[in-house]
């Protein structure tokens, strides 16, 4: 994990490293809700006021009662038996005072419950968090995968393969 300061310009804003660690408690808490499948705990890091570019219809999400429905109920806790392997890696995480940004890859198993079946999929995720009200918040998200030549969806590609 890299933990970084706002530098660009020359302009440094010093950054605890206790500010650091509550950002990372509360992702680590959110992935630990994840993992088990517990929708009103996953929702309860979001902002009311998320707005979401998720792989899932609508192409944006501007409210948590939308992306909570579509985004996690319909499309994660009623798709998938519990617990499922869901684990950040070559994540960086940049923090000020008042936001923090993680980048980085999500790798994620389980089992479909409506036949069984194993999946494993691997995404690039943004997620941007605000304090609120000495709460970090996340009022941002970005998930996606990358295309293949054929427009279709690699939802497992592996990062050191890499199309040429």
């Amino acid at each position: 994990m890299d933990i970084q300061s706002a530098d660009q310009h020359k302009t440094t804003v010093k950054v605890s490293l206790t500010q650091a660690a509550e950002v990372r408690h509360q992702l680590d808490a959110m992935t630990r809700a994840i993992r088990a499948g517990r929708l009103p705990e996953i929702t309860s890091f979001y902002s009311q006021a998320i707005v979401a570019y998720d792989m899932m219809p609508p192409f944006k999400f501007t409210d948590l009662n939308s992306y909570r429905q579509t985004a996690w109920k319909d499309c994660f806790i009623e798709v998938f038996q519990f617990p499922v392997s869901y684990e950040y890696r070559e994540d960086q995480l940049f923090v000020t005072d008042e936001y923090a940004i993680r980048t980085g890859e999500v790798h994620m198993s389980g089992v479909f419950k409506k036949n069984s079946q194993r999946v494993e999929n691997r995404l690039r995720n943004t997620t941007v968090l605000q304090k609120m009200d000495g709460e970090w918040k996340i009022i941002h998200e970005h998930n996606s995968v990358p295309i293949g030549r054929d427009m279709k969806a690699l939802m497992n590609l592996k990062p050191e393969l890499q199309m040429h």
